[in-house]
């Protein structure tokens, strides 16, 4: 058993390996140099010459430690859960991706708690969104009963509907009946409609109405420009609205004057004939 690089299965089998032969500490770590090839040969090498005296279990955790890096938990927890089935998978591919996973994700928590959040990834990461949808609902207990109650989906509405739901395992069993995809597609001509034609009626006559209201917003807005126009002249210039009395021409303002000298020489005839009879006998004192 040569072994370039340690992996997963490697530390088990040779622990397993040894205790059927009932090898000690010491053999194993001498077992252990002749199985090491390539960089964990390079590694062990290195190892032993720094330290002659390691322990068998020390070295085992060292090259554990250096070939089987695990990622934190909280990466594989995130890889767990953006995890989804992909289209050239099998329903039993993605369900065996998705224990390794939560195996990876949830190796410090309890396995019932793993197996559970197992279940639930199968059925929401399927690709066959009603059947995942269908499986979950019917919360399935184990893997398997999730794997059937997804398949039993897919084959009812296969049977009742004639045609499959969504996308269904691209590799059917045998047992299962398969439709083409592309005999249940038809188009149907109903009628010509000339969309655009419309489109554009319908546009021009819009058009023509708001041109018709914006003609008619600046009309009136003219005149109420025309009479703010006359308030504010009318308030600049008040005397300008007030009606003159008309003048009246010389000649008749002569004859007003001639009249008046009229009236003035009749009262002074008046006037005389008022005096005493004595003034108007003997006449005017001429000593």
């Amino acid at each position: 058993m040569m072994v370039h690089q340690v992996g997963k299965l490697f530390t088990p089998k040779f622990q397993r390996y040894a205790d059927r032969l009932s090898w000690t500490t010491t053999e194993r770590k001498d077992q252990l140099c002749w199985c090491l090839h390539g960089k964990a040969g390079d590694y062990y090498a290195n190892l032993i010459d720094r330290d002659q005296g390691v322990d068998y279990f020390d070295v085992i955790h060292k090259l554990e430690k250096r070939f089987n890096f695990q990622d934190l938990p909280e990466t594989l927890q995130v890889q767990f859960m953006s995890a989804r089935q992909n289209a050239n998978e099998k329903l039993e591919d993605w369900a065996d991706r998705v224990l390794s996973l939560a195996c990876k994700a949830f190796r410090d928590l309890p396995d019932n708690y793993m197996y559970t959040q197992a279940i639930w990834k199968i059925c929401q990461g399927c690709s066959d969104k009603e059947a995942g949808q269908h499986g979950a609902t019917a919360r399935p207990t184990s893997v398997e009963a999730a794997i059937d109650q997804i398949k039993w989906f897919q084959h009812n509405h296969t049977a009742i509907f004639g045609k499959p739901t969504g996308r269904r395992d691209p590799t059917p069993n045998q047992d299962e009946p398969s439709y083409d995809y592309d005999s249940d597609l038809a188009v149907h001509a109903i009628g010509k409609t000339d969309t655009k034609s419309e489109l554009s009626k319908q546009m021009e006559t819009l058009l023509e109405k708001m041109t018709a209201m914006e003609a008619l917003h600046k009309q009136e807005i003219g005149d109420l420009k025309q009479q703010f126009q006359k308030q504010q002249q009318a308030k600049q210039f008040p005397a300008q609205n007030e009606v003159q009395p008309a003048a009246q021409p010389f000649s008749q303002q002569t004859n007003k004057q001639g009249n008046r000298q009229q009236w003035r020489n009749r009262d002074n005839r008046q006037d005389n004939q008022r005096q005493s009879p004595f003034k108007r006998r003997w006449g005017p004192n001429t000593t």
